[in-house]
């Protein structure tokens, strides 16, 4: 019965740490599969259960090893080193030997102002950027922040640093710096960024909640001014602690909360079947700030006459599809006869913004289907004929730029795509044509229906009624607007 009971022990050690890590950017599912194929049927729950004890890496930037020779007392108590980093050791500072993010960092480290011979402004606007996505939902909100004479200030984690390996994004930053001017600091622990926080202004964060996932950055809110207000906003369709889907329940349970003292939501209370009660107080409905910096037309060089291309946007390394690689192959499938029958016709295929996906799938890829990765604002989203869209926030934003849209749902019904009931569901390959062609030909069959599906959930898309909500929220915590 002893040997019984440490069994299920461990078997509940090991669905603890696997919810935990389920959706962190430093696990990376295909690479793990890719070293470790005796993993393919479920990635993340073997390294769980005995791949860091091997000593395998989760990913290309988390050394198992470094992690537990840097931190001694982390392998004395057999703690999974992964999952100490994100749900503390981050936090305090701690990384893998050798592996230090400020070795990354192009943008000066958080320093308290004293020490720097500086003062600490008493009133300023704070934008927290922990995770890719935050930059494209924050960026809007940092361009309003110009009309108000107040100090901007951007603080970039150690993480986003270390993970953003080629710089594209550090570069998004910097631009929006000189565009904006604000300033750009580096944090590695909620200490340092507190440090540099004023007393009174605006905070805002993408990426805040108690999920281990998000842990930093909430607890930057946890010990930030008490008169400095902290904003969450939403950062997607489905998001913790707004609106799950059966995934995120299973993988970081019913119940996640939020450190802000105003929380921004996209859409009305009764489509935010997530969201806690409690927290009702705190509930601005504000819409997507997306709506704030709508997309480039005319971003996409083609010649006069020159059809315009599919655009199929994927979402694979997402906790929906991990586990199982099935899922990837029949995607692929779909994609290839979908190119193979648009005659002559381009596809953009567009990656998640922090996933490895098409970039690891290169070489399988239809000589007619184009990688389109980079900012959102950038691609030239109304210049498409359609979107195909793994059920994900990717399906809103092409719809709130006109485009035809449809969702893929797994053939087996594995995938939760709930959250999408009422738009185009495409399966087979043969739907996928159908949906193609008929968006080509008759695209306003598609938009009264869109329209109506988002007006239904409460969505906010008008995008003068989003500024107006977000300058009540800027006017009552950083004064008046200056200029016109």
């Amino acid at each position: 019965m002893r040997i019984l009971g440490r069994f299920l022990a461990q078997r509940r050690s090991w669905r603890r740490a696997k919810q935990a890590l389920a959706g962190t950017s430093w696990f990376d599912a295909a690479w793990y599969v890719a070293r470790s194929p005796q993993a393919a049927r479920d990635p993340l729950g073997h390294y769980c259960r005995r791949g860091w004890r091997d000593g395998l890496d989760p990913g290309p930037w988390f050394s198992t090893a470094g992690y537990l020779d840097a931190h001694p007392d982390v392998a004395r108590a057999g703690t999974n080193p992964l999952l100490h980093f994100i749900t503390s050791g981050q936090q305090e500072g701690r990384w893998p030997a050798g592996t230090k993010p400020d070795e990354h960092d192009r943008f000066p480290r958080a320093i308290a102002p004293e020490r720097a011979g500086k003062e600490t402004p008493d009133r300023a606007i704070v934008f927290l950027v922990d995770l890719v996505q935050d930059v494209g939902v924050l960026r809007p909100l940092v361009l309003m922040a110009t009309g108000y004479d107040l100090p901007i200030i951007i603080l970039v984690s150690g993480r986003f640093a270390f993970l953003d390996g080629d710089g594209a994004w550090q570069d998004e930053i910097a631009a929006l710096a000189d565009e904006t001017g604000a300033t750009v600091l580096i944090f590695g622990t909620a200490d340092e960024a507190a440090a540099v926080l004023p007393p009174h202004g605006l905070m805002f964060s993408a990426s805040e909640s108690s999920a281990p996932a998000h842990a930093l950055n909430h607890a930057v809110f946890t010990v930030a001014p008490a008169r400095l207000h902290k904003v969450t906003v939403q950062h997607g369709f489905e998001c913790l602690g707004f609106r799950h889907n059966r995934e995120h329940d299973r993988a970081h349970g019913e119940v996640i909360r939020f450190a802000a003292d105003t929380v921004c939501a996209w859409y009305d209370r009764p489509a935010l079947t997530a969201f806690v009660p409690d927290a009702s107080t705190r509930l601005l409905v504000t819409g997507p700030p997306s709506l704030l910096d709508p997309p480039m037309r005319g971003a996409l060089a083609q010649g006069p006459g020159t059809p315009l291309p599919g655009l199929v946007s994927e979402n694979l390394h997402s906790v929906r599809y991990v586990a199982d690689d099935r899922l990837v192959e029949e995607f692929l499938r779909a994609l290839s006869r979908l190119a193979a029958s648009e005659d002559g016709h381009s596809i953009a295929l567009r990656p998640h913004p922090a996933g490895a996906f098409v970039a690891n799938q290169q070489g399988r890829l239809p000589g007619n289907v184009r990688p389109r990765p980079g900012p959102l604002w950038k691609i030239g989203l109304p210049d498409h004929a359609y979107a195909i869209c793994s059920p994900s926030s990717f399906a809103i934003d092409a719809m709130l730029a006109g485009l035809p849209t449809a969702i893929w749902q797994d053939r087996g019904g594995t995938v939760d795509t709930a959250a999408f009931d009422g738009l185009p569901k495409v399966s087979s390959p043969d739907e996928w044509i159908a949906f193609a062609h008929r968006a080509r030909k008759r695209p306003q069959d598609f938009a009264g229906a869109q329209d109506r599906w988002l007006r239904a959930l409460g969505f906010v898309t008008d995008p003068a009624v989003v500024r107006d909500r977000f300058a009540g929220l800027f006017a009552t915590h950083a004064g008046r607007r200056h200029g016109p």
